[in-house]
């Protein structure tokens, strides 16, 4: 029995160490997803390059091209998906500063600019 509840314990930490882990990796980095229509996609996507290149607290920027987002859908969807047929929005990956970020304000600016962008900076 103890050997059971020492088992238990070490499989907590374990998992805990684990969570903890994945959210210092989450913490720095952001992405952003433009739905917007194909006729607007390129305007948007450029926009929203634009500021985050100007935007203090970014350090990379990066474009998912359509076989990385094909990657991501794939285990729900399945392979071979028509991609050029099914509206799926544009990823960008963003690495943010070790220093922080003004994420309302980003929004702002991205709302104001590129209003079918979104930006996720994973705490929720």
């Amino acid at each position: 029995m103890a050997f059971l509840a020492v088992f238990a314990l070490v499989l907590t930490l374990a998992a805990s160490r684990q969570a903890s882990q994945w959210s210092n990796a989450l913490a720095g980095s952001a992405t952003v997803r433009i739905a917007a229509t194909a006729a607007d996609m390129e305007q948007q996507l450029a926009a929203v390059m634009t500021i985050l290149s100007t935007t203090d607290g970014v350090e990379q920027v990066r474009v998912l091209d359509e076989d990385e987002q094909a990657a991501l859908l794939t285990p729900w969807l399945g392979a071979g998906l028509p991609m050029d047929q099914l509206p799926i929005p544009q990823l960008v990956e963003v690495d943010l500063a070790p220093g922080g970020l003004d994420s309302l304000g980003l929004t702002l600016r991205l709302q104001a600019e590129a209003p079918d962008a979104v930006f996720d900076d994973h705490t929720r």
